[in-house]
Protein backbone atom coordinates (compact mmCIF):
# COMPACT_ATOMS: atom_id res chain seq x y z
CA UNK A 1 0.00 0.00 0.00
CA UNK A 2 1.28 3.51 -0.97
CA UNK A 3 0.99 7.21 0.52
CA UNK A 4 -0.26 8.95 -2.41
CA UNK A 5 1.10 11.88 -1.25
CA UNK A 6 0.47 15.42 -3.62
CA UNK A 7 2.84 18.05 -2.15
CA UNK A 8 5.79 16.70 -0.51
CA UNK A 9 7.85 20.16 1.08
CA UNK A 10 9.12 19.37 4.40
CA UNK A 11 7.80 21.59 6.76
CA UNK A 12 9.22 22.13 11.10
CA UNK A 13 6.13 21.65 13.14
CA UNK A 14 5.20 23.98 15.82
CA UNK A 15 1.99 23.85 17.75
CA UNK A 16 -0.98 25.88 16.36
CA UNK A 17 -2.97 27.72 18.28
CA UNK A 18 -6.96 25.95 18.81
CA UNK A 19 -9.53 27.01 20.41
CA UNK A 20 -12.83 25.38 21.52
CA UNK A 21 -15.94 26.04 20.29
CA UNK A 22 -19.88 27.00 21.81
CA UNK A 23 -22.80 26.25 20.98
CA UNK A 24 -26.15 29.10 20.53
CA UNK A 25 -29.07 28.61 20.13
CA UNK A 26 -30.91 27.85 16.67
CA UNK A 27 -34.71 28.62 15.72
CA UNK A 28 -36.92 25.16 16.79
CA UNK A 29 -37.52 24.94 13.22
CA UNK A 30 -34.13 24.80 12.10
CA UNK A 31 -32.91 22.87 14.68
CA UNK A 32 -35.67 19.74 13.66
CA UNK A 33 -34.55 20.20 10.53
CA UNK A 34 -30.84 19.05 11.04
CA UNK A 35 -30.82 16.58 14.13
CA UNK A 36 -29.29 14.38 15.05
CA UNK A 37 -26.65 16.49 13.95
CA UNK A 38 -28.05 20.03 15.19
CA UNK A 39 -25.38 20.84 17.75
CA UNK A 40 -22.31 20.07 15.34
CA UNK A 41 -24.21 22.24 12.44
CA UNK A 42 -25.00 25.24 15.27
CA UNK A 43 -21.56 25.72 17.18
CA UNK A 44 -20.17 28.77 17.07
CA UNK A 45 -16.21 28.99 14.97
CA UNK A 46 -13.70 30.80 17.36
CA UNK A 47 -10.88 31.78 14.91
CA UNK A 48 -7.71 33.01 16.50
CA UNK A 49 -4.96 34.48 15.45
CA UNK A 50 -1.49 31.72 15.02
CA UNK A 51 0.94 34.05 13.21
CA UNK A 52 2.01 33.96 9.64
CA UNK A 53 -1.10 36.57 9.05
CA UNK A 54 -3.11 33.20 9.61
CA UNK A 55 -6.04 32.20 11.85
CA UNK A 56 -6.68 29.00 13.60
CA UNK A 57 -10.26 27.60 14.68
CA UNK A 58 -11.24 23.81 16.07
CA UNK A 59 -14.42 22.64 15.87
CA UNK A 60 -16.53 19.44 16.73
CA UNK A 61 -17.57 16.76 14.36
CA UNK A 62 -19.53 13.81 15.06
CA UNK A 63 -16.99 10.32 15.73
CA UNK A 64 -19.48 8.22 13.98
CA UNK A 65 -21.87 10.14 11.32
CA UNK A 66 -24.53 7.54 11.95
CA UNK A 67 -24.39 7.70 15.47
CA UNK A 68 -23.99 11.19 16.06
CA UNK A 69 -24.85 10.94 19.70
CA UNK A 70 -21.80 8.09 20.32
CA UNK A 71 -19.27 10.89 20.38
CA UNK A 72 -17.41 13.59 19.02
CA UNK A 73 -13.68 13.90 17.90
CA UNK A 74 -12.22 17.54 17.00
CA UNK A 75 -11.15 19.03 13.58
CA UNK A 76 -8.36 21.48 12.93
CA UNK A 77 -8.84 24.31 10.31
CA UNK A 78 -6.43 27.02 9.32
CA UNK A 79 -7.58 29.99 7.59
CA UNK A 80 -5.34 32.50 5.28
CA UNK A 81 -7.94 35.87 4.60
CA UNK A 82 -8.37 36.89 1.44
CA UNK A 83 -5.82 39.72 0.24
CA UNK A 84 -7.86 41.54 -1.55
CA UNK A 85 -12.02 41.47 -2.20
CA UNK A 86 -12.74 38.10 -0.69
CA UNK A 87 -15.09 35.76 -3.15
CA UNK A 88 -15.73 33.08 -0.69
CA UNK A 89 -13.54 30.34 1.11
CA UNK A 90 -11.98 27.69 -0.56
CA UNK A 91 -11.13 24.58 0.84
CA UNK A 92 -7.82 23.10 -0.13
CA UNK A 93 -6.80 19.72 0.93
CA UNK A 94 -3.14 18.03 -0.12
CA UNK A 95 -4.02 14.71 -0.06
CA UNK A 96 -2.52 11.58 1.55
CA UNK A 97 -4.07 9.95 2.84
CA UNK A 98 -2.70 11.54 6.15
CA UNK A 99 -1.83 14.65 5.00
CA UNK A 100 -2.47 17.74 6.91
CA UNK A 101 -4.36 20.35 5.03
CA UNK A 102 -3.31 22.76 8.16
CA UNK A 103 0.06 22.68 7.43
CA UNK A 104 0.06 22.93 3.74
CA UNK A 105 -1.70 26.21 4.17
CA UNK A 106 0.20 27.62 7.06
CA UNK A 107 3.65 26.55 5.75
CA UNK A 108 3.08 26.52 2.41
CA UNK A 109 0.45 28.46 1.15
CA UNK A 110 2.22 29.49 -2.24
CA UNK A 111 2.47 25.46 -2.67
CA UNK A 112 -1.25 25.45 -2.60
CA UNK A 113 -2.56 28.14 -4.83
CA UNK A 114 -1.29 30.95 -6.71
CA UNK A 115 -1.62 35.09 -5.97
CA UNK A 116 -5.12 34.99 -7.82
CA UNK A 117 -7.02 33.23 -5.31
CA UNK A 118 -5.06 33.90 -2.47
CA UNK A 119 -6.25 37.63 -3.45
CA UNK A 120 -9.81 36.00 -4.24
CA UNK A 121 -10.72 33.43 -1.30
CA UNK A 122 -9.91 33.05 2.43
CA UNK A 123 -7.84 30.01 1.64
CA UNK A 124 -8.81 27.70 4.05
CA UNK A 125 -6.57 24.22 4.94
CA UNK A 126 -8.13 21.55 7.59
CA UNK A 127 -6.52 18.26 9.09
CA UNK A 128 -8.87 15.39 8.21
CA UNK A 129 -10.28 13.10 11.04
CA UNK A 130 -7.16 11.21 12.66
CA UNK A 131 -4.16 13.47 11.24
CA UNK A 132 -2.69 16.34 12.44
CA UNK A 133 -3.85 18.32 15.57
CA UNK A 134 -7.50 16.99 14.34
CA UNK A 135 -8.02 14.21 16.70
CA UNK A 136 -4.96 11.97 15.28
CA UNK A 137 -4.57 8.58 15.20
CA UNK A 138 -1.64 7.66 17.70
CA UNK A 139 0.45 4.06 17.54
CA UNK A 140 4.08 4.08 18.88
CA UNK A 141 6.62 6.26 20.26
CA UNK A 142 9.26 7.29 17.52
CA UNK A 143 11.82 5.08 17.95
CA UNK A 144 9.53 2.16 17.75
CA UNK A 145 8.07 3.61 14.46
CA UNK A 146 11.40 3.97 13.36
CA UNK A 147 12.53 0.59 13.64
CA UNK A 148 8.66 0.15 12.49
CA UNK A 149 9.30 1.87 8.90
CA UNK A 150 13.08 1.64 8.38
CA UNK A 151 13.89 -2.14 10.23
CA UNK A 152 15.15 -4.82 8.03
CA UNK A 153 12.87 -7.53 7.87
CA UNK A 154 15.04 -11.04 7.19
CA UNK A 155 14.62 -13.47 4.59
CA UNK A 156 14.05 -12.41 0.98
CA UNK A 157 11.35 -10.01 0.42
CA UNK A 158 8.38 -12.40 -0.26
CA UNK A 159 9.84 -16.01 0.91
CA UNK A 160 7.87 -17.67 4.04
CA UNK A 161 10.07 -16.28 6.41
CA UNK A 162 10.07 -12.97 5.53
CA UNK A 163 6.06 -12.92 5.58
CA UNK A 164 6.27 -14.42 9.04
CA UNK A 165 8.46 -11.75 10.10
CA UNK A 166 6.50 -8.96 8.41
CA UNK A 167 2.65 -10.43 10.09
CA UNK A 168 4.95 -10.60 13.68
CA UNK A 169 5.52 -6.98 13.27
CA UNK A 170 1.76 -6.12 11.68
CA UNK A 171 0.45 -7.84 14.76
CA UNK A 172 2.24 -5.30 17.17
CA UNK A 173 1.61 -2.21 15.05
CA UNK A 174 -2.04 -3.16 14.91
CA UNK A 175 -2.28 -3.84 18.44
CA UNK A 176 -0.34 -0.79 19.68
CA UNK A 177 -2.34 1.43 17.24
CA UNK A 178 -5.75 0.12 18.59
CA UNK A 179 -4.68 0.37 21.91
CA UNK A 180 -3.72 4.03 21.43
CA UNK A 181 -6.59 5.28 19.47
CA UNK A 182 -9.06 3.16 19.92
CA UNK A 183 -12.38 3.88 17.99
CA UNK A 184 -11.51 6.18 15.88
CA UNK A 185 -9.78 3.55 13.95
CA UNK A 186 -13.13 2.37 12.67
CA UNK A 187 -14.33 5.75 11.47
CA UNK A 188 -11.21 7.27 9.14
CA UNK A 189 -13.05 6.65 5.79
CA UNK A 190 -13.29 9.64 3.13
CA UNK A 191 -17.12 9.29 3.51
CA UNK A 192 -16.82 10.14 7.01
CA UNK A 193 -14.22 13.18 5.50
CA UNK A 194 -16.47 13.75 2.91
CA UNK A 195 -19.68 14.72 5.45
CA UNK A 196 -16.83 16.84 7.61
CA UNK A 197 -16.20 19.24 4.92
CA UNK A 198 -19.81 19.46 4.84
CA UNK A 199 -20.14 20.49 8.04
CA UNK A 200 -17.00 22.97 7.64
CA UNK A 201 -18.88 24.43 4.29
CA UNK A 202 -22.11 25.22 6.81
CA UNK A 203 -19.96 26.44 9.71
CA UNK A 204 -17.90 28.37 7.26
CA UNK A 205 -21.42 30.16 6.08
CA UNK A 206 -20.95 29.12 2.39
CA UNK A 207 -23.80 27.94 0.62
CA UNK A 208 -22.24 25.58 -1.75
CA UNK A 209 -18.48 24.65 -1.39
CA UNK A 210 -15.15 25.42 -3.46
CA UNK A 211 -12.82 22.99 -3.29
CA UNK A 212 -9.34 22.33 -4.22
CA UNK A 213 -8.24 18.65 -3.46
CA UNK A 214 -4.66 16.97 -4.64
CA UNK A 215 -4.20 13.00 -5.33
CA UNK A 216 -6.20 11.53 -2.42
CA UNK A 217 -7.68 15.11 -1.63
CA UNK A 218 -9.70 14.90 -5.07
CA UNK A 219 -11.42 11.10 -4.29
CA UNK A 220 -12.44 13.49 -1.19
CA UNK A 221 -14.30 15.98 -3.35
CA UNK A 222 -15.84 13.03 -5.50
CA UNK A 223 -17.38 11.42 -2.30
CA UNK A 224 -18.46 15.08 -1.48
CA UNK A 225 -20.31 15.65 -4.56
CA UNK A 226 -21.66 12.16 -4.63
CA UNK A 227 -23.19 13.01 -1.23
CA UNK A 228 -24.17 16.56 -1.80
CA UNK A 229 -24.36 17.29 -5.23
CA UNK A 230 -26.39 20.60 -5.08
CA UNK A 231 -24.08 21.72 -2.61
CA UNK A 232 -21.14 21.44 -5.19
CA UNK A 233 -19.98 25.09 -6.17
CA UNK A 234 -16.32 24.95 -7.97
CA UNK A 235 -14.39 21.41 -6.96
CA UNK A 236 -11.20 20.80 -8.53
CA UNK A 237 -9.79 17.51 -8.39
CA UNK A 238 -6.23 17.55 -9.06
CA UNK A 239 -4.06 14.28 -9.58
CA UNK A 240 -7.05 12.57 -9.61
CA UNK A 241 -7.96 9.86 -8.39
CA UNK A 242 -10.59 6.99 -9.16
CA UNK A 243 -10.33 3.69 -7.60
CA UNK A 244 -12.92 2.66 -9.73
CA UNK A 245 -10.86 2.19 -12.71
CA UNK A 246 -9.53 -0.87 -12.75
CA UNK A 247 -6.81 -1.63 -15.34
CA UNK A 248 -8.81 -5.04 -15.92
CA UNK A 249 -11.72 -4.38 -17.90
CA UNK A 250 -15.38 -4.91 -16.67
CA UNK A 251 -14.25 -5.04 -13.15
CA UNK A 252 -16.10 -2.21 -11.26
CA UNK A 253 -16.12 -3.23 -7.71
CA UNK A 254 -12.94 -1.85 -6.21
CA UNK A 255 -12.49 -4.39 -3.24
CA UNK A 256 -13.56 -7.27 -4.67
CA UNK A 257 -11.73 -6.42 -8.60
CA UNK A 258 -8.30 -8.21 -8.72
CA UNK A 259 -4.92 -6.14 -7.82
CA UNK A 260 -5.10 -3.14 -10.10
CA UNK A 261 -1.33 -2.93 -11.62
CA UNK A 262 -1.78 0.84 -12.94
CA UNK A 263 0.10 2.85 -10.27
CA UNK A 264 3.17 0.30 -10.54
CA UNK A 265 2.97 0.71 -14.01
CA UNK A 266 3.15 4.39 -13.78
CA UNK A 267 5.91 4.31 -11.08
CA UNK A 268 8.14 2.35 -13.70
CA UNK A 269 7.25 4.31 -16.35
CA UNK A 270 8.42 7.65 -14.39
CA UNK A 271 11.73 5.29 -13.52
CA UNK A 272 12.06 4.89 -17.30
CA UNK A 273 11.95 8.17 -17.99
CA UNK A 274 14.27 9.57 -15.20
CA UNK A 275 17.06 6.81 -16.64
CA UNK A 276 16.78 8.15 -20.14
CA UNK A 277 16.93 11.63 -19.25
CA UNK A 278 19.74 11.27 -17.14
CA UNK A 279 21.41 8.74 -19.66
CA UNK A 280 20.83 11.62 -22.05
CA UNK A 281 22.78 14.24 -19.82
CA UNK A 282 19.64 16.60 -19.68
CA UNK A 283 20.26 18.97 -17.10
CA UNK A 284 16.42 18.15 -15.59
CA UNK A 285 17.98 14.66 -14.74
CA UNK A 286 21.51 15.50 -13.54
CA UNK A 287 21.96 18.96 -13.08
CA UNK A 288 25.70 20.24 -13.83
CA UNK A 289 26.78 17.14 -12.96
CA UNK A 290 26.93 13.63 -14.55
CA UNK A 291 24.54 10.47 -14.66
CA UNK A 292 24.60 8.07 -12.52
CA UNK A 293 24.40 5.32 -14.85
CA UNK A 294 25.90 4.71 -18.19
CA UNK A 295 25.21 2.03 -20.95
CA UNK A 296 21.81 1.74 -22.15
CA UNK A 297 18.27 1.83 -20.38
CA UNK A 298 18.09 -1.72 -20.22
CA UNK A 299 21.72 -1.83 -18.15
CA UNK A 300 20.45 1.43 -16.15
CA UNK A 301 17.68 -0.93 -15.12
CA UNK A 302 19.08 -3.96 -13.98
CA UNK A 303 21.58 -1.99 -12.04
CA UNK A 304 18.88 -0.35 -10.34
CA UNK A 305 17.77 -3.89 -9.57
CA UNK A 306 20.83 -4.89 -7.84
CA UNK A 307 20.98 -1.90 -5.80
CA UNK A 308 17.55 -2.50 -4.65
CA UNK A 309 18.82 -6.40 -3.74
CA UNK A 310 22.12 -5.94 -2.74
CA UNK A 311 20.47 -3.48 -0.14
CA UNK A 312 19.44 -6.07 2.07
CA UNK A 313 22.39 -8.52 1.61
CA UNK A 314 24.98 -5.60 2.32
CA UNK A 315 22.92 -2.58 3.74
CA UNK A 316 24.44 0.54 4.33
CA UNK A 317 24.42 2.48 7.60
CA UNK A 318 23.53 5.93 7.77
CA UNK A 319 25.27 8.34 10.57
CA UNK A 320 22.39 7.45 13.05
CA UNK A 321 22.97 3.91 12.75
CA UNK A 322 20.14 2.79 10.44
CA UNK A 323 20.92 0.07 7.49
CA UNK A 324 19.31 1.39 4.19
CA UNK A 325 17.55 -1.67 3.20
CA UNK A 326 15.83 -2.54 -0.12
CA UNK A 327 12.10 -1.61 1.15
CA UNK A 328 13.72 2.50 2.40
CA UNK A 329 15.86 2.04 -0.97
CA UNK A 330 12.81 1.78 -2.99
CA UNK A 331 10.53 3.98 -1.25
CA UNK A 332 13.22 6.87 -1.37
CA UNK A 333 12.98 6.18 -4.94
CA UNK A 334 9.91 6.26 -5.75
CA UNK A 335 9.43 9.72 -3.45
CA UNK A 336 11.94 10.91 -5.78
CA UNK A 337 9.99 10.39 -8.70
CA UNK A 338 6.78 12.25 -7.35
CA UNK A 339 7.69 14.48 -9.27
CA UNK A 340 10.74 15.63 -12.05
CA UNK A 341 12.07 18.54 -10.09
CA UNK A 342 13.25 15.85 -7.64
CA UNK A 343 15.29 13.85 -10.41
CA UNK A 344 18.37 15.68 -9.87
CA UNK A 345 18.02 14.73 -6.03
CA UNK A 346 17.26 11.13 -7.24
CA UNK A 347 20.22 11.39 -9.28
CA UNK A 348 22.09 12.04 -6.57
CA UNK A 349 20.57 9.06 -4.64
CA UNK A 350 22.18 6.76 -7.20
CA UNK A 351 25.27 8.54 -7.02
CA UNK A 352 25.98 8.35 -3.58
CA UNK A 353 24.24 4.45 -3.10
CA UNK A 354 27.15 3.18 -5.38
CA UNK A 355 29.64 4.94 -2.98
CA UNK A 356 28.14 3.52 -0.13
CA UNK A 357 26.23 6.81 1.24
CA UNK A 358 23.03 6.58 2.28
CA UNK A 359 22.32 9.85 3.50
CA UNK A 360 20.38 11.34 -0.08
CA UNK A 361 18.44 7.72 0.61
CA UNK A 362 17.68 8.46 3.86
CA UNK A 363 17.16 12.19 3.72
CA UNK A 364 14.27 11.59 0.96
CA UNK A 365 12.57 8.34 2.88
CA UNK A 366 12.46 10.51 6.12
CA UNK A 367 10.91 13.48 4.14
CA UNK A 368 8.37 11.57 2.82
CA UNK A 369 8.01 9.85 6.12
CA UNK A 370 7.90 13.17 7.69
CA UNK A 371 10.39 12.11 10.14
CA UNK A 372 12.90 15.34 11.76
CA UNK A 373 16.92 14.76 11.38
CA UNK A 374 16.74 14.64 14.99
CA UNK A 375 14.71 11.49 14.86
CA UNK A 376 11.16 13.18 15.75
CA UNK A 377 7.94 13.05 13.28
CA UNK A 378 6.74 16.46 12.90
CA UNK A 379 3.17 15.02 12.20
CA UNK A 380 1.21 11.66 12.07
CA UNK A 381 0.89 11.05 8.55
CA UNK A 382 2.98 7.75 8.43
CA UNK A 383 0.77 6.30 10.81
CA UNK A 384 -2.84 7.90 9.74
CA UNK A 385 -1.92 6.89 5.98
CA UNK A 386 -1.76 3.18 7.51
CA UNK A 387 -5.03 3.21 9.40
CA UNK A 388 -7.02 5.11 6.93
CA UNK A 389 -5.73 2.59 3.96
CA UNK A 390 -6.35 -0.39 6.19
CA UNK A 391 -9.72 0.78 6.80
CA UNK A 392 -10.82 1.78 3.86
CA UNK A 393 -9.99 -1.52 1.58
CA UNK A 394 -9.48 -4.11 3.82
CA UNK A 395 -6.72 -7.08 2.70
CA UNK A 396 -6.98 -10.20 1.66
CA UNK A 397 -4.25 -11.30 3.57
CA UNK A 398 -4.19 -15.53 2.77
CA UNK A 399 -0.35 -15.84 1.89
CA UNK A 400 -1.08 -17.45 -1.53
CA UNK A 401 -3.22 -14.54 -2.67
CA UNK A 402 -0.43 -12.38 -1.34
CA UNK A 403 2.29 -13.97 -3.40
CA UNK A 404 -0.49 -14.05 -6.61
CA UNK A 405 -0.34 -10.22 -5.77
CA UNK A 406 3.19 -9.51 -5.84
CA UNK A 407 3.83 -11.98 -9.42
CA UNK A 408 1.15 -9.68 -10.76
CA UNK A 409 2.82 -6.24 -9.68
CA UNK A 410 6.35 -7.17 -10.33
CA UNK A 411 5.46 -8.17 -14.03
CA UNK A 412 3.80 -4.76 -14.64
CA UNK A 413 6.60 -3.35 -12.37
CA UNK A 414 10.04 -5.75 -12.53
CA UNK A 415 12.18 -3.44 -11.03
CA UNK A 416 10.10 -1.66 -7.89
CA UNK A 417 6.44 -3.60 -8.22
CA UNK A 418 7.49 -6.28 -5.20
CA UNK A 419 7.95 -3.49 -2.79
CA UNK A 420 4.95 -2.69 -2.72
CA UNK A 421 3.24 -6.07 -3.04
CA UNK A 422 2.41 -7.32 0.52
CA UNK A 423 0.72 -4.19 1.99
CA UNK A 424 -2.34 -6.82 3.04
CA UNK A 425 0.31 -8.17 5.58
CA UNK A 426 -0.66 -4.94 8.34
CA UNK A 427 -4.05 -4.48 6.88
CA UNK A 428 -4.77 -8.41 7.61
CA UNK A 429 -3.93 -7.75 11.09
CA UNK A 430 -6.38 -4.79 11.19
CA UNK A 431 -9.16 -4.46 13.97
CA UNK A 432 -11.55 -2.66 11.98
CA UNK A 433 -12.48 -2.67 8.20
CA UNK A 434 -12.65 -2.57 5.44
CA UNK A 435 -15.27 -0.01 5.82
CA UNK A 436 -18.33 0.14 3.39
CA UNK A 437 -17.10 1.10 0.09
CA UNK A 438 -18.92 3.94 -2.01
CA UNK A 439 -20.35 2.78 -5.59
CA UNK A 440 -19.17 4.52 -8.46
CA UNK A 441 -19.77 8.49 -8.14
CA UNK A 442 -21.88 10.52 -10.69
CA UNK A 443 -22.95 13.06 -8.81
CA UNK A 444 -25.91 14.04 -10.89
CA UNK A 445 -27.03 17.59 -10.99
CA UNK A 446 -24.25 18.89 -9.71
CA UNK A 447 -22.09 21.87 -11.09
CA UNK A 448 -19.31 21.68 -13.42
CA UNK A 449 -16.66 19.55 -12.21
CA UNK A 450 -12.77 20.08 -12.89
CA UNK A 451 -10.69 17.07 -13.20
CA UNK A 452 -7.11 17.53 -13.84
CA UNK A 453 -5.02 14.70 -14.70
CA UNK A 454 -1.45 14.46 -15.71
CA UNK A 455 -0.19 12.28 -18.46
CA UNK A 456 3.05 11.09 -16.27
CA UNK A 457 2.05 11.17 -13.32
CA UNK A 458 3.34 7.91 -11.43
CA UNK A 459 1.05 8.34 -8.10
CA UNK A 460 -2.66 8.59 -9.58
CA UNK A 461 -2.12 7.48 -13.54
CA UNK A 462 -3.63 9.61 -16.24
CA UNK A 463 -5.77 7.02 -16.65
CA UNK A 464 -7.54 7.73 -13.56
CA UNK A 465 -8.51 11.44 -14.75
CA UNK A 466 -9.97 10.04 -17.86
CA UNK A 467 -11.63 7.57 -16.23
CA UNK A 468 -13.20 10.39 -13.78
CA UNK A 469 -14.24 12.69 -15.59
CA UNK A 470 -16.20 10.28 -17.99
CA UNK A 471 -17.86 8.90 -14.63
CA UNK A 472 -19.38 12.33 -13.27
CA UNK A 473 -22.25 13.42 -15.12
CA UNK A 474 -20.10 17.31 -15.25
CA UNK A 475 -16.68 16.19 -15.13
CA UNK A 476 -14.37 18.35 -17.54
CA UNK A 477 -10.98 16.88 -17.97
CA UNK A 478 -8.03 19.15 -17.81
CA UNK A 479 -4.79 17.55 -19.43
CA UNK A 480 -1.08 18.50 -18.33
CA UNK A 481 1.09 16.57 -21.30
CA UNK A 482 4.12 16.57 -18.85
CA UNK A 483 5.80 14.45 -16.02
CA UNK A 484 5.29 14.43 -12.36
CA UNK A 485 2.39 14.35 -9.74
CA UNK A 486 -0.38 16.45 -10.01
CA UNK A 487 -0.67 19.74 -11.86
CA UNK A 488 -1.97 23.18 -10.54
CA UNK A 489 0.67 26.15 -9.27
CA UNK A 490 4.05 24.24 -10.87
CA UNK A 491 4.42 26.66 -13.63
CA UNK A 492 2.24 25.58 -16.53
CA UNK A 493 0.28 29.13 -17.42
CA UNK A 494 -1.85 26.99 -19.48
CA UNK A 495 -3.20 24.97 -15.79
CA UNK A 496 -3.09 27.81 -13.85
CA UNK A 497 -4.99 30.40 -15.99
CA UNK A 498 -7.58 27.28 -16.79
CA UNK A 499 -8.11 26.58 -13.05
CA UNK A 500 -7.92 30.08 -11.75
CA UNK A 501 -10.41 30.88 -14.26
CA UNK A 502 -12.99 28.06 -13.46
CA UNK A 503 -12.78 28.87 -9.13
CA UNK A 504 -13.26 32.12 -9.90
CA UNK A 505 -16.04 32.17 -12.63
CA UNK A 506 -17.15 29.03 -13.16
CA UNK A 507 -16.13 28.42 -16.78
CA UNK A 508 -14.30 25.78 -17.68
CA UNK A 509 -13.57 23.85 -21.13
CA UNK A 510 -11.82 20.48 -21.33
CA UNK A 511 -7.87 21.23 -22.84
CA UNK A 512 -4.73 19.41 -23.69
CA UNK A 513 -1.93 21.57 -21.65
CA UNK A 514 1.70 21.00 -22.91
Amino acid sequence: MRRILALSATVVAVSLLLTGCSIPTLPAKLLSALQPTARFYQQKVVWEDCDNGMSCAMIHAPLDWKHPAAGSIELAMVKHPATGTKKGSLLVDPGGPGGSGGDLVYYGLDDAVDPTLQKNFDVIGFDPRGVGQSTPVTCLSDAKLDDFLYGITPGEVGSDAWVAAKTTQAKAFARACEKQSGALLAHLDATSVARDMDLERALLREEKLDYLGYSYGSFLGTLYAGLYPKRVGHLVLDGALDPWNLSHPGDSDYVDAPVNTEQEEAFEHELKAFLGACLRGEERAIGTGGCSFTGTLSTALTDVTTLLQDADEHPLTAADGRLLGSSTLASAIMADLYDSSQWQDLNDLFTRVKHGDASTAFASSDNYNSRADDGSYYDNSAVSNLAIGCLEYGSDDDPTAMKDVANALEQAAPVLGKYDAYGDILCGQWPYGPADFPPPVRARGAAPILVIGTTGDPATPYGDAVALAKQLDSGVLLTLNGDGHTAYNKGNTCIDDAVDRYLLTGKVTAAQCD
